[in-house]
């Protein structure tokens, strides 16, 4: 259940915290990755100069962004607040000549023109950091990526995480678009989001949740979000009216070894209801959490279950009845943390391309086939 994945969620996280020390994690952390820039897809896109390469170094920089005209809900035992606090931290394409696959601090960004904005949302009980070596490939691949550590969901939030008002978060990434494109002159990363060209949302886990409401949501919507991806998001719990408001582009990624979103009552089944353009993709031996950078098995702990404080705060929208009691048994070894990493980007890359930028060569060579390829099976409509 949601409430027991919180637990062990925060177990993992303040280890790994208390390993790395939370002042050296925009370092540490947000800065390493495994994945080399060598082996992703150059864009075709030349932004303002022919020698743009379509592929970078990555800087990573932090920015505290706040809401004044919406609250933060009371939370345990931390009362409500007036306003909403996102500290944010940002991947970008960068000057930088590093291309060893660690994201620069604060480095110059990229003199190519504006990028396209993803705004990630992180998991129960996660961290913006916790999906940095995802995050960065991200801006190797010429994308800007914001990942805020979001009220009440994430790891250090007062009175303890948990899933209660998640929805508020899909305001919370028009909040972040709305600041990065209108950052001041005197900013580094002025200038460094094409606004023109939308958004995409990603998140995984509960983070998946709130791109699908971000894409989906009949009461609220932002006209401006172009793309949305959910990586093991949770919703077996949504009616099957939800996903039929309106069509957006979405890839949905799930795993087969998924004990706590298994695939086919959660991604499968948003890809079913979606309307197209839609994309999944299953990855054979994918977990939970090896969408992260924490190499840890998933917990022998029930799935999500329509009594799970996510599901309740999406209440409204709900009616779904296909949550499972338990995970079924999968035939497959799971994946190693590094080739789902890889995989989950690439695909990510070729979706991003196709519907940020207009470049969809790569993702139809992916999906122009159903069925095993490789690690990994495509559906597309």
């Amino acid at each position: 259940m949601i409430a027991q994945r919180q637990t062990h969620m925060l177990n993992v996280a303040q280890k790994t915290v208390a390993t790395w020390a939370l002042a050296s994690l925009v370092v540490a952390c947000a800065c390493s990755s495994p994945l080399s820039p060598g082996g992703f897809i150059a864009s075709d896109a030349t932004s303002d100069a022919d020698q743009d390469p379509g592929y970078y170094a990555s800087g990573v920089t932090v920015r505290t962004f706040v809401d004044t005209t919406r609250p933060t809900p009371a939370n345990g035992t931390s009362p409500d607040k007036p306003s909403r606090t996102l500290v944010t931290h940002i991947w970008y394409p960068t000057l930088s000549d590093n291309l060893e696959g660690e994201a620069v601090p604060d480095a110059p960004p990229n003199a190519f023109g504006s990028r396209p904005l993803v705004v990630f949302v992180h998991g129960s009980s996660g961290t913006a950091v916790m999906y940095s070596i995802l995050l960065n490939f991200l801006a190797y691949a010429g994308y800007v990526v914001a990942a805020a550590d979001f009220p009440n969901t994430a790891l250090s939030s007062p009175g303890g995480p948990n899933d209660f008002h998640a929805e508020e978060q899909v305001r919370d990434v028009a909040f972040l678009f709305d600041q990065l494109t209108t950052l001041p002159p005197s900013d580094a990363l002025a200038g460094l989001v094409d606004a023109s060209a939308g958004y995409a949302v990603a998140g995984h886990s509960t983070g998946g949740t709130v791109a699908l409401l971000a894409a989906y949501r009949p009461d609220y919507h932002d006209q401006r979000v172009r793309a949305a991806i959910d990586l093991a998001g949770d919703s077996c719990f949504l009616a099957d009216s939800f996903f039929a408001q309106r069509s957006v582009p979405l890839l949905a990624i799930g795993g087969t070894n998924d004990r706590l979103v298994p695939d086919d009552p959660n991604t499968f089944r948003a890809f079913q209801r979606a309307s197209a353009p839609a994309v999944w993709a299953g990855l054979k031996g994918g977990t939970h959490m090896h969408f992260t950078d924490l190499n840890i098995d998933d917990p022998d702990e029930s799935p999500t279950q329509s009594t799970d404080p996510l599901a309740q705060t999406c209440g409204e929208w709900g009616g779904g009845g296909a949550c499972l009691a338990v995970a079924p048994p999968s035939d497959f070894a799971p994946m190693l943390r590094v080739n789902q990493l890889t995989t989950t980007a690439w695909i990510m890359q070729a979706f991003l391309d196709a519907h940020l930028r207009n470049e969809p060569k790569h993702l139809s060579g992916m999906t122009g086939f159903f069925g095993w390829h490789g690690d990994v099976m495509f559906f597309a409509k």
